[in-house]
């Protein structure tokens, strides 16, 4: 188990890049954090193999250059 959601939550508002490529978590939880890193200038890398197409196009659009996705 990764960190916990809340804490990546706090750290993603502060503007920080997070490498979320070793962990699993939900698309609702992944979309939240993509969101606060476009808020505050900070980056979300996301293991693409461990999410369903949907959910890759979703945080595309949501994050644009905020994202990135790891194959």
């Amino acid at each position: 188990m990764g960190p916990l959601p809340q804490a990546l939550e706090t750290l993603a508002r502060l503007g920080a890049r997070l490498d979320l490529s070793e962990h699993s978590y939900p698309p609702q939880t992944l979309e939240t954090l993509v969101r606060l890193a476009v808020g505050s200038g900070g980056h979300i890398v996301v293991n693409a193999s461990k999410c369903l197409p949907v959910t890759l196009e979703t945080l595309a659009r949501i994050g644009r250059s905020h994202v990135t996705f790891r194959f």
